[in-house]
């Protein structure tokens, strides 16, 4: 991981530690910042959790793994070959539900809250030093349980495929194939593209901390949403009742995911379990032109799916086709 210099010395994510409680409000109200601009992080996964908390989400109809930290809440649908789908950014596997549907006439399909996110909670100490390895060897832990040890297909999206990119990385023989779906990791990019990334990166932290994060996800559109796509998106966030807590987690937690070292060496070595995917709307923004620069890079045949940065939520039919073609 970059270190937290590239955000300003009174907005680093680190500032926050698990053992402060902030003020809250009842049922995630909207809270566009504080009189000292500093958003009042509400939700849950800021604190450890009360044990009657933990055994309720053990004892809910989802089924739940507990790992290190956290407990995952996961699904598996479907059946056949195992097919992990890791979520993007607010980290929730609701996100992934019309397109695992379809998918399960194919696959046992697993979707899961990242832990921090919805219904995955923390329950101890969160070493955020090294979060997205944390986040990696979640998924390992996951697909060891549900597919023992069976080697499986993957599927990342967004900053779901830096954290999928990492689970090969350390974990690459409980993966048969890996699909990298527009991963932001924008030291793929050419110097002058990669600054003017980082840039951004830095003003959508400082908008977040500034004006909350429904200003901040207008920016993030403006910068890596197709116009078009985002007409299609129309009030999709409304409809997850975790999606506002999700997003300041994520701003707070994983908006260093993308000033991660790509590790061209490592996942040159493990080439044949990649197959590397770009979007055919929005092919000249910086996520797909992200994936481009890894394959050429990888020498590897690069992939267009159908719908842009999230066309698992625009295009759920034609995305699932696409994969299953893809996968087999």
């Amino acid at each position: 991981m970059a270190d937290d210099s590239m955000y300003p010395a009174d907005g680093m994510s680190r500032n926050y530690k698990d053992s402060t409680r902030t003020e809250t409000k009842p049922n995630g109200g909207e809270n566009e910042g504080s009189a000292d601009n500093k958003p009042r992080i509400r939700h849950i996964h800021q604190t450890v959790l009360s044990s009657p908390t933990t055994d309720f989400i053990r004892n809910t109809i989802m089924p739940t793994l507990d790992v290190p930290g956290a407990i995952l809440s996961y699904e598996v649908t479907g059946s056949g070959r195992y097919l992990l789908l890791i979520p993007g950014g607010g980290g929730t596997g609701h996100s992934l539900r019309n397109v695992r549907t379809l998918l399960a006439n194919h696959y046992s399909v697993i979707t899961y809250d990242r832990r921090g996110h919805s219904k995955s909670l923390l329950t101890g100490e969160q070493d955020y030093e090294h979060r997205l390895d944390t986040d990696a060897d979640d998924a390992a832990l996951l697909l060891q349980h549900v597919a023992k040890g069976e080697a499986s297909y993957v599927l990342g999206s967004s900053s779901g495929a830096i954290v999928a990119r990492t689970l090969l990385m350390r974990h690459a023989e409980l993966i048969e194939k890996v699909v990298l779906h527009e991963p932001p990791l924008v030291r793929a990019l050419p110097d002058d593209e990669r600054v003017v990334q980082e840039t951004n990166l830095k003003n959508l932290y400082n908008t977040y901390r500034k004006k909350g994060h429904v200003s901040a996800m207008k920016v993030f559109g403006e910068i890596y949403i197709a116009p078009e796509e985002a007409e299609l998106l129309g009030m999709a966030p409304a409809e997850n009742p975790y999606t506002h807590g999700n997003l300041q987690y994520w701003f707070e937690r994983e908006l260093l995911y993308p000033v991660t070292d790509v590790g061209y060496d490592e996942l040159s070595r493990l080439k044949d379990k990649i197959i590397m995917v770009d979007s055919a709307i929005g092919k000249d923004l910086p996520p797909a032109k992200i994936s481009q620069a890894m394959a050429a890079k990888l020498d590897l045949q690069l992939i267009t799916m159908p719908g842009g940065h999230v066309g698992y939520v625009t295009h759920p039919q034609e995305f699932a086709d696409s994969l299953t073609s893809l996968l087999g």
